[in-house]
């Protein structure tokens, strides 16, 4: 009886043929009389044959199956695609088409004779479809509701497609917020949803399920993950995004420009400031200064006496608004810059602090364009150039006083809010995806007086803040000290190597490498004269040091700043890289017992911060352990093992977390 499958198994048998042949040469077959072969054909053709009877009997079940199944698939894809175009009735059609399929599916699966069933083979099908069935109801109901969700918040979008946000009326920008404002509960069960989705899928048989089934699942067990992560990243956004924006009260911001071609350590030097008023989500007032306007008024007034490196350093006698932000925990500088502000003649009560790098006008371009003020046309490519030569330079051939030399800032961003604001509905998703990404970045930082608001900043990861951790830990901050804007040209790495000596203690070594790319002195680009500071776990001791160096102008050996802070152990020192040289800072110490004992009982756990404000530091990871590793978990799973030793090379674009299991 000849049956047309429509599952194949060739592919299976094709890629095992080779390999069975090899296997088969080897076996010596005994020679077997008519009678043994007889036995032997009769024992073989009876399960052949029962196997047989039970695809027969299963066949038309799983013939229905495949289907809904494959129904179900481009349905999804049809949801997928119309949510994407923000078409959610649409959406909302499909997913109903979806859930259909599903039923079907079940219903399918219904039928098959329990004897069919109980077969090992088929069960493992069966249970693989059924949990993947019961997987993607999960799913297409967290869907549903999201889709719900954002039609509701979207309506007088979904009304009139040429609304934009700068004509939003208040009263619908506020019915909006408060939408979003009673979101998060809501969001919270569709991730609940999500997750009870991977719990089916994590059910399905790791072995014997055969390709035909496979390829419907793997879809979905890559889909799982990038949903949950969207879903994840919405909630702290919808918890945020309506108090920030001044609603239900407004909101007073100190906004900082941190240039990050002269890094400080939460990003960069406080060239100019502003002060933004939010009230529903609009942009009530939004005045720039240069910071050195706000610090002249007190001149001779405020004596405050600034942190040693500036003073050794810098020779700074007095520190002022422009240098307040020191402490690499951005919620302690955000404190001290507004606390300067105050004290040198602000007069708003202040709900918080926004702090953006050039970098965030760069990407924001990208979407709305180029931008002309005056003569000047600000583009992606050129920004931060041109604001720099505009500031530096071309103010004294355009007759400009020095006071007022950075009023083009406030003019571009003048211009550039207009245009976000003015947006069409289609590129929102890349605006919120850009903002995310800065935010991890840490080319924004943002912080509240609020202190619940501010809790929610510090558990989206916006808050610049120094992370705790339990186990090991390495954040490294530089600090630009007049060494005009030579951070464009820097380039950074850090490789830390771990080992355990033979009295079991753990010994890291960091080795900070700087390279000054600039080809000369110019007005620009100086030799990088760096402050910079190594944090480390609480209790770690230095053993030695190299490269430290008294100051610039001597060959004369430095020495490292030891001391606590923000529950760390701080390393300080000062290093200066001439144009086209590479200078290394190595620091070598022991960390705290605590760290031995956790790899004696099975992990180890490694934070690395990134300081906000640079764009990348190239990282090279060398941990030597006494046992054998056995598992690893590192974000992009590009590392290497060898017994004992893990190596790892990347990029720091954000903090990155490693946890290694020996157990």
């Amino acid at each position: 009886m000849a049956m047309n499958f429509k599952f194949n198994i060739l592919p299976i048998i094709n890629k095992s043929e080779a390999k069975w042949k090899k296997i088969i040469k080897r076996i010596k077959f005994p020679k077997l009389s008519k009678k043994a072969i007889w036995v032997l054909a009769i024992g073989l053709g009876i399960p052949v044959y029962l196997i047989g009877l039970i695809i027969i009997a299963w066949y038309p079940a799983a013939d229905r199956a495949l289907a809904y199944a494959k129904g179900s698939a481009a349905a999804v894809q049809a949801a997928q695609k119309h949510m994407t175009e923000q078409k959610f009735r649409t959406a909302l059609s499909d997913l109903a088409d979806v859930s259909t399929n599903l039923e079907g599916l079940r219903a399918s699966l219904s039928i098959i004779p329990k004897s069919v069933r109980n077969f090992p083979i088929i069960k493992t099908q069966i249970d693989a479809v059924e949990f993947t069935v019961d997987s993607s109801s999960q799913l297409i109901s967290a869907m549903r509701t999201l889709t719900v969700l954002a039609t509701d918040i979207l309506d007088p979008f979904l009304k009139n497609s040429k609304l934009s946000l700068d004509k939003l009326p208040d009263n619908v920008r506020r019915e909006v917020l408060k939408k979003i404002f009673e979101s998060p509960p809501i969001l919270q069960g569709i991730r609940a949803q999500i997750g009870l989705a991977d719990v089916a899928l994590s059910q399905i048989p790791e072995d014997g399920v055969l390709s035909i089934v496979q390829e419907k699942i793997d879809p979905l067990r890559e889909k799982l993950p990038q949903i949950a992560g969207a879903v994840d990243s919405a909630i702290p956004l919808a918890e945020i995004l309506p108090l920030l924006s001044g609603y239900p009260t407004p909101k007073t911001y100190l906004f900082l420009l941190q240039n990050n071609t002269e890094l400080r350590p939460t990003g960069g030097f406080l060239g100019a400031y502003g002060i933004m008023r939010l009230k529903n989500g609009n942009i009530d007032s939004f005045t720039t200064d240069n910071s050195y306007n706000l610090d002249v008024r007190v001149k001779k007034t405020l004596n405050v006496t600034p942190p040693m490196p500036l003073q050794k350093y810098n020779a700074t006698t007095q520190w002022f608004f422009r240098d307040s932000n020191w402490s690499p925990d951005f919620p302690l500088a955000a404190k001290q810059t507004m606390w300067f502000y105050g004290k040198e003649g602000g007069r708003e009560k202040l709900d918080g602090v926004i702090a953006i790098t050039p970098v965030v006008i760069e990407r924001l371009l990208e979407m709305t364009g180029s931008i002309t003020i005056g003569k000047t046309e600000f583009t992606k490519d050129n920004v931060v150039d041109e604001l720099i030569y505009q500031v530096e330079k071309a103010y004294i051939y355009q007759g400009k006083d020095f006071e007022n030399r950075k009023g083009i800032i406030g003019d571009l961003g003048d211009v550039l809010i207009k245009r976000i604001m003015s947006l069409p509905r289609d590129k929102w998703p890349e605006l919120f995806e850009i903002m995310g990404e800065l935010a991890n970045e840490k080319h924004m930082l943002l912080y509240s007086t609020d202190s619940e608001l501010q809790d929610k900043i510090i558990a989206a990861g916006w808050g610049g803040q120094i992370k705790e951790a339990d186990d090991d830990f390495i954040g490294v901050f530089d600090a630009n000290l007049a060494s005009l804007k030579t951070d464009a040209v820097m380039k950074r790495g850090l490789s830390y190597k771990l080992e355990q000596n033979d009295k079991n203690e753990i010994i890291a070594t960091a080795t900070l490498k700087y390279e000054n790319t600039a080809k000369e002195f110019d007005w620009r680009t100086s030799r990088y004269r760096n402050y910079l500071r190594l944090l480390v776990p609480k209790g770690s001791e230095l053993i030695e040091s190299q490269g430290a160096m008294y100051n610039d102008r001597t060959t004369r050996k430095g020495s490292v700043d030891v001391s606590e802070d923000l529950g760390k152990t701080v390393f300080g020192t000062f290093v200066a890289i001439e144009p086209k040289e590479t200078r290394e800072v190595m620091i070598k110490y022991k960390l705290p017992n605590f760290i031995g004992d956790k790899i004696k009982n099975g992990e180890y756990n490694l934070l690395i911060q990134k300081q906000p404000g640079i764009d990348t530091r190239d990282i090279n990871l060398e941990l030597k352990f006494s046992d054998k590793i056995q598992k690893v978990e590192w974000l992009d799973n590009e590392y290497k093992i060898d017994n004992n030793t893990l190596t790892v090379q990347n990029s720091l674009i954000h903090d990155r977390v490693l946890n290694v299991k020996f157990k």
